[in-house]
């Protein structure tokens, strides 16, 4: 999956928070790196890009980069510039950017894993390994050719080829297949084959989801259904780091017993719907969960299944908030920690699940009653974490409505097929309201008039749009002439150099007419002869 998002911090980390049994409690702020007895992993706020950084004992290693600014041109034939490829993605230097303040170089990065051949994952890996030159290279194989579905191709191929290309470059061994049995290290008989476990630091490494059945032409739709998963271990804490796994093949269904219960998870496919099952949630039980993406294509179940656990939910867009780069989670003897975040109430929203959102403080739903802003919209909420959607409701004698999406409605409503039109307070309006230069008239019930209304003695005339007529309209057949007030004319009036002449009841006449004892001819325009 793709897209994007951000911005940089002062530091990396300001202040922790306690994960135990009960409440989450403050802590000091940690170091910049970590010491002994303190592992970390960075784990980018990115929306729709994963990149994350193991950090321990000064050593690193790297699991995804991210996107990259680089995608093929079209002038290769095996690398065509197809529909969806992200283009100038910004990220590429954030990530660097953040890479060196961390201290990463060719001396102490010890791996990179490429997770799969996605660009929001890999995009970034050949710049990545050509620059730190990590000791080794994991990565799964990859071949378009593997790939039934044409529109989930985009410019996997390139980037994972650039990725083997750099890896290659600076000569270092690539490890594709993986074993429970294997050797730690690849050795001269099997250059690209190790253990699926090994150390790394004061943190252990298992990689899962392993398997290499789908190397068979057209076997799956796409490369998500290849991605590597990795749980790391340290100080009896754990997380998982789950990529883009999905469970469209059973594949968290069968890898959930491996993982067994961790602290912190990194959601699949970035809170796709096509991961993130309910078993393999509740087999997983973290304390904390983590999206690299927007709340607003979490689905329901998934939300749900993670508050019914207790689990603390956490999102890019609370990194963004917090004005980080990365949530970071450092695991101790003592506690799992994570970045100090905004400890604020936030309206996280989305517009195709129900409910359609929910207040959450610190990762958890919070019951409000009342008025809530949020990121430049407003909520009503009824003594749930839950606020109230598709209704209206009267608060102080004023008229609110609250749409589909949990948002209070402003400007143009169709309610039922009947247009109603709320202020920027979200009061609804009643009586004249000019918008865009146009007026228009709300009934006292709000909906908006067409057709003829009497406001105050005055006759007006509303298109089927609503908007106020002016000048001359025929209605049924008959002329009227309305002001540039609106106000309907009687009488005579000069129009562009003739005169007519409008009965009491508005209606243009023609003929004869007496007109204060006098008689006059109207031609069949209406203009006097």
């Amino acid at each position: 999956m793709r897209i994007l998002s951000h911005r940089l911090p002062a530091a990396v980390v300001t202040a922790s928070v306690l994960v135990g049994a009960g409440a989450l409690t403050i802590l000091p702020s940690g170091p910049a790196h970590a010491a002994d007895g303190q592992e970390r992993i960075h784990i980018m706020g990115y929306n729709f890009s994963d990149a994350i950084i193991l950090e321990s004992d000064g050593r690193f290693a790297i699991i995804d980069s991210g996107e990259d600014n680089d995608y093929p041109d079209g002038s290769d034939p095996r690398y065509p510039l197809r529909p969806g490829v992200t283009r100038d993605n910004p990220l590429e230097a954030r990530t660097l950017a953040y890479l060196d303040r961390l201290g990463v170089t060719a001396d102490n990065l010890e791996f990179f894993l490429g997770t799969h051949a996605h660009s929001d994952h890999i995009g970034l890996a050949d710049a990545v390994i050509r620059k730190y030159k990590p000791k080794r290279v994991y990565s799964p194989e990859y071949s378009d050719e593997w790939i039934s579905n044409p529109d989930r191709l985009w410019d996997n191929q390139y980037i994972y080829d650039q990725m083997i290309e750099a890896a290659q470059e600076i000569g270092v061994p690539i490890i594709q297949h993986l074993s429970a049995d294997g050797p730690v290290l690849p050795t001269d008989d099997a250059p690209h084959s190790a253990a699926d476990s090994f150390d790394f630091g004061d943190m252990r490494i298992q990689i899962v989801n392993h398997q290499e059945d789908y190397k068979t032409p057209g076997a799956i739709q796409d490369a998500n259904l290849t991605a590597w998963g990795v749980k790391v271990t340290a100080h009896g804490h754990s997380a998982f780091l789950a990529a883009d796994i999905e469970n469209t093949d059973g594949d968290e269904d069968r890898i959930a017993p491996i993982i067994g219960d961790v602290d912190v998870l990194k959601l699949g496919h970035h809170g796709a719907a096509t991961s993130n099952s309910r078993d393999y949630l509740a087999a997983l039980h973290p304390e904390i969960a983590f999206q690299t993406g927007s709340f607003d294509i979490l689905p329901t179940q998934t939300m749900e299944q993670l508050f019914t656990m207790g689990t603390r939910l956490y999102t890019a867009d609370d990194v963004t908030d917090a004005g980080l780069e990365a949530f970071v989670v450092t695991l101790t003897d003592q506690s799992v920690t994570t970045s100090d975040l905004d400890k604020g109430v936030h309206v996280r929203s989305h517009s195709w699940y129900s409910p359609r959102a929910v207040a959450l403080r610190d990762g958890r739903p919070e019951a409000l009653t009342g008025w809530k802003a949020d990121n430049g919209s407003w909520y009503h909420f009824d003594g749930s974490a839950y606020p109230e959607e598709n209704r209206w409701f009267n608060d102080g004698g004023t008229w609110y409505h609250l749409g589909g999406n949990a948002r209070m409605s402003t400007g143009w409503l169709n309610d039922g097929g009947t247009w109603y039109y709320l202020a920027p307070s979200g009061a609804m309006v009643t009586g004249w309201v000019n918008n865009g230069g146009t007026w228009y008239y709300l009934r006292p019930s709000g909906a908006m008039a067409t057709g003829w209304i009497n406001d105050r003695g005055t006759w007006y005339h509303l298109a089927s749009s609503g908007a106020m007529s002016t000048g001359w309209v025929n209605d049924g057949g008959t002329w009227y002439y309305l002001r540039g007030s609106g106000a309907m004319a009687t009488g005579w009036i000069k129009d562009r150099g003739a005169w007519y002449y409008l009965a009491p009841s508005g209606a243009m006449m023609t003929g004869w007419i007496n007109d204060r004892g006098t008689w006059y001819l109207l031609g069949p325009s209406g203009a006097l002869v």
